[in-house]
């Protein structure tokens, strides 16, 4: 008996070949899945970073206004009025033994628009609520921020009255200030600042 060479059907080859198709569509679907986890990972990144900012530039503002009013000695006063000048902040605290922190007269060692005010040591930045004067009769002191890795600092520099370009109109009691804040957001590598010229 004579044997015939296998010659294959033609349903062999279509079955083959849909199992090249199937394992394509499963490449494929498994790059879309890859590319939608990567860019919603991404996104939640940036929202992270976006909140992350959004916090420590509202930390930095609340050092700001804690630091006008020490400069307008709102705090000082029992009818929480503030006075015409500063008591806390002036040419008198300048060499008060032991300094006043968060205050320098040392305007020339700060030129720079950047201090690193969460450094040990100088420069001598102060916590938001740290300032607690005697003879208030509310709360002085600014509640403690919540959900940062650091309380907001800031750094109050006496300036000469020509660093704040003064109007024609200022009266000669007007005091300069340079006002440096810095905030940390809820991750450490966050860190926004503010500087601002404040006159009183």
């Amino acid at each position: 008996m004579k044997m015939q060479p296998f010659k294959p059907k033609a349903n062999d080859w279509q079955k083959g070949s849909s199992l090249i198709i199937a394992l394509v569509f499963l490449v494929v679907l498994t790059m879309l899945g890859l590319g939608v986890f990567f860019s919603t990972n991404s996104e939640e990144q940036m929202a992270r970073n976006f909140r992350d900012q959004e916090i420590g530039l509202q930390g930095a503002e609340v050092a700001l206004n804690e630091a006008k009013m020490r400069i307008s000695a709102s705090h000082d006063k029992d009818n929480n009025v503030p006075t015409t000048l500063p008591i806390a902040l002036s040419l008198a605290t300048c060499f008060k033994s032991p300094a006043e922190p968060g205050f320098s007269c040392d305007h020339s060692a700060y030129l720079s628009p950047f201090v690193d005010l969460f450094a040990s040591g100088t420069p001598p930045g102060t916590d938001v609520g740290s300032y607690n004067p005697t003879g208030a009769s509310v709360n002085p002191t600014s509640p403690t921020l919540y959900g940062v890795t650091a309380q907001p600092r800031y750094l109050i520099v006496l300036s000469p009255l020509e660093n704040c370009s003064l109007g024609s109109g200022e009266g000669a009691t007007t005091r300069c200030y340079k006002i440096f804040a810095q905030a940390r957001g809820r991750l450490p590598g966050t860190r926004v600042n503010l500087v601002e010229m404040y006159t009183n």
